[in-house]
């Protein structure tokens, strides 16, 4: 079960499924985005345990080179993802408060 925060790759796919998109596309993008691939198997049991948190949508859809499933992100994959940039907002802020309260320079 997940906890209310999405992992690192769960937010990055999150970002890239705003807009419903293949599995495939998601794979490309995610790879253009950074620099690194995502094996199949990583990358469709990711999205399994992120459709079964209801964090995205899964609709299954055909083409001519055959099966395809679509992902978007949902309401609550929308609000999963909001919460997880605030917490890194507040993550890269820590301590700045005190270090400027005790005169230290951030240089």
């Amino acid at each position: 079960m997940h906890t209310d925060l999405p992992s690192p790759v769960e937010l990055q796919l999150l970002a890239l499924t705003i807009t419903e998109r293949s599995g495939r596309e998601v794979a490309k993008l995610y790879e253009d985005e950074t620099r690194r691939s995502m094996s199949w198997g990583t990358l469709y049991t990711t999205l399994r345990r992120m459709a079964e948190s209801k964090w995205v949508t899964v609709r299954d859809g055909a083409d001519e080179d055959g099966r395809i499933r679509y992902f978007k992100i949902t309401g609550k994959g929308a609000t999963a993802l909001e919460r997880a940039r605030e917490h890194h907002r507040g993550l890269a802020g820590f301590g700045l408060a005190r270090r400027e309260a005790d005169g230290v320079s951030g240089t």
